[in-house]
């Protein structure tokens, strides 16, 4: 990827569709992954879930491995939520006036000040997602995602905007997902 590009130009993923099962079916959903960006001192890329929902309406990522990432800025509107012992601070992307949220970024730590990286672990992807549905952005007024909201599709992967010109392998060495 070219050096010092500073937009998503790629998405390298694994993951699963759900069919637009209810959020309120699953009683867990968990996902265990091990990743390595192999990250050089010119490489702006994250490691993330994106998790869409309401038939591609919704979009959620849980963005947890961070090298030259930008920051929340002013859609940084939550901090410190804690899920499994561990700080999260929420970004939302929506304008004033939108009907509905439309993508919001969880990033490990208890704010963008704190924001921090770990290569691998265990995200429980419904708590994050059960709290968006019960909790109210004060961008639109309404709650990040709808009530009822169901779940289309989960991905585990990199948005890659530069490797800096040169060559980079990133690889997932474990990536499970435990839904029932």
């Amino acid at each position: 990827m070219p050096a010092g590009n500073t937009a998503v130009v790629s998405f390298p993923n694994t993951g699963a569709g759900y069919g637009e099962q209810p959020v309120s079916k699953f009683k867990t959903i968990t996902s265990s992954f091990s990743e390595n960006m192999n990250a050089t001192s010119k490489t702006s890329a994250w490691a993330a879930y994106d998790l869409w929902f309401n038939n591609w309406g919704n979009e959620v990522m849980i963005q947890y491995d961070f090298t030259q990432n930008g920051d929340c800025g002013s859609t940084e509107v939550v901090d410190n939520v804690m899920f499994n012992g561990q700080a999260w601070h929420l970004c939302d992307f929506a304008s004033p006036g939108d009907a509905s949220s439309g993508t919001v970024a969880w990033k490990l730590g208890a704010s963008e000040a704190t924001r921090q990286s770990e290569s691998s672990g265990t995200i429980d992807l419904l708590a994050m997602t059960k709290w968006l549905e019960t909790h109210t952005s004060p961008i639109t007024g309404h709650t990040y995602l709808p009530a009822a909201s169901t779940w289309t599709a989960l991905s585990s992967g990199w948005e890659i905007c530069s490797t800096g010109g040169q060559n980079e392998t990133f690889t997932m060495s474990n990536f499970s997902v435990n839904a029932s």
